[in-house]
């Protein structure tokens, strides 16, 4: 994928009357691109362009809420609502742009869920380490055991192995008389992790 080679040419973009030059845009073609096809190799192009033409001119608290998003693969109002997030997930979908696939529920593209996080995590890495502990419990306080194993994912291995036997004791027994009981393995893999840890217990 060549972002570069996605824009318009400069006439072409004059003569629709767009803002800016076709150079700026470049990048977002290749999101959009890289977004409907998923088999198409990370490129460093667009990459640079989501940096220095839309994630810094977004304030910390977008960053924050996408980062938020970035989290699970797929987010219902509740989930952002337990991971600290102030709105809806249809107005963050619309913000995120050709990053998003679905609105209701949310879903942003696979592909670009890492890259998200890390620039939240570069910029606030206290805060996505507190977002992630109350996210893991007040998940599993509104009975969303599913999202809390989703969650691991995102977690430093220290703070996975704790949060996964929070998930054993509270969600266990659920998770493995439901259809989810592939993410009991998950979260069993993880708190197994900790050798010293009697999962029986």
């Amino acid at each position: 994928l060549d972002a570069t080679a996605l824009a318009l040419r400069e006439e072409e973009w004059r003569e629709f009357g767009l803002p800016g030059t076709a150079q700026d845009w470049g990048g977002w073609w290749g999101a959009m691109q890289a977004a409907s096809r998923p088999e198409l190799a990370w490129e460093a192009d667009f990459a640079a362009w989501l940096d220095s033409a839309w994630l810094s001119d977004l304030d910390a608290a977008q960053l924050a809420d996408l980062g938020r998003a970035a989290l699970l693969p797929t987010l219902e109002d509740e989930d952002f609502a337990a991971l600290g997030g102030h709105r809806e997930c249809a107005e963050l979908g619309h913000e995120a742009g050709p990053l998003c696939i679905s609105t209701t529920p949310l879903r942003l593209v696979p592909r670009f869920r890492p890259y998200l996080l890390e620039a939240w995590r570069k910029q606030a890495p206290e805060t996505v380490k507190m977002t992630l502990d109350r996210g893991f419990s007040r998940l599993l306080a509104r009975g969303r055991a599913v999202q809390a194993v989703w969650l691991l994912d995102a977690a430093d291995p220290q703070q996975a192995e704790a949060a996964a036997r929070q998930i054993l004791a509270a969600a266990g027994w659920q998770l493995l008389f439901s259809r989810h009981r592939n993410l009991l393995k998950r979260a069993l893999d993880v708190a197994a992790a900790d050798t010293a840890h009697n999962l029986l217990s």
